[in-house]
């Protein structure tokens, strides 16, 4: 599993994904995300750092890692662009449409 953003570097959520970073879950686990989980996986699809988001939530940089390290896990996922995935498959984030 990859490891969460150390806060020095900012990431988006865009680009491709492989096949493996899809995960077969069905959306009921949209239904088993409390509302932090939700608004972390929202925060993760901007363009904010694992710092500025423990910023916004009043957490520590630490405890939003662990947090989103248990995000990943829930939502068998291991990266940042696959639960920007799994987010908008859930309908918890708008995905844009694809470019033609």
């Amino acid at each position: 599993m990859d490891s969460v953003d150390n806060g020095t570097a900012a990431h988006t959520c865009g680009g491709s994904l492989d096949a493996d970073d899809k995960s077969p879950e069905s959306p009921a686990v949209g239904n088993q995300l409390d509302e932090l989980e939700q608004s972390l996986l929202r925060l993760l699809c901007s363009d904010q750092t694992i710092r500025e988001i423990a910023k916004v939530v009043g957490y520590s940089k630490r405890q939003v890692e662990r947090r989103v390290q248990a995000l990943y896990v829930k939502l068998g996922v291991g990266t940042r662009h696959a639960a920007a995935f799994e987010a908008g498959r859930l309908g918890i984030i708008e995905m844009p449409d694809d470019p033609k």
